[in-house]
């Protein structure tokens, strides 16, 4: 049996990290970072158009024999679909724990360019500093991350 073969997608990096444009821009956000969204009309998200916030109850999701795991789900599809982003409860990790992420960090991003550069991505791999790779052509995230991988524990 033959495998199918895709065409590789042509990829790119950010040509320079979110922060450093922040300082070179007239809080303007260049054009490769704008994305026009489709018409409310075209989708349906009438799970999310009444929240206040996108709330994810991690539990809710965990209990795979809930009645309400099946609702979570739709609404975590939702949720990523039409905002992007989320907040995550009943998720386990101690406030502790969090408040040390968030300070490491806060020093990472804090850290010169030159510094923050040697732990660079690259389109080879998905682990390192930098923004998110996108088709050519196709609109960045606004954003630069510290993606890495492994466990937490």
């Amino acid at each position: 049996m033959a495998l199918s073969s895709f065409p590789p997608m042509n990829l790119e990096l950010q040509s320079k990290p979110v922060q450093e444009l922040i300082k070179s821009t007239n809080k303007e956000v260049p054009e490769r970072y704008r994305v026009q969204l489709p018409n409310k009309s075209d989708h349906n998200h009438s799970e999310i158009e009444y929240m206040d916030s996108p709330i994810i109850d991690l539990s809710l999701l965990s209990a795979g024999s809930s009645s309400q795991h099946g609702q979570e789900l739709r609404k975590l599809r939702s949720v990523l679909d039409s905002w992007g982003c989320l907040q995550l409860i009943n998720h386990g990790f101690s406030s502790s724990l969090l408040n040390q992420i968030r300070e490491v960090g806060k020093e990472f991003f804090a850290l010169p360019l030159e510094d923050k550069q040697k732990h660079s991505r690259t389109l080879d791999w998905f682990e390192g500093y930098g923004g998110d790779t996108a088709c050519v052509g196709q609109s960045h995230n606004w954003n630069d991350k510290l993606q890495l991988g492994g466990d937490l524990c």
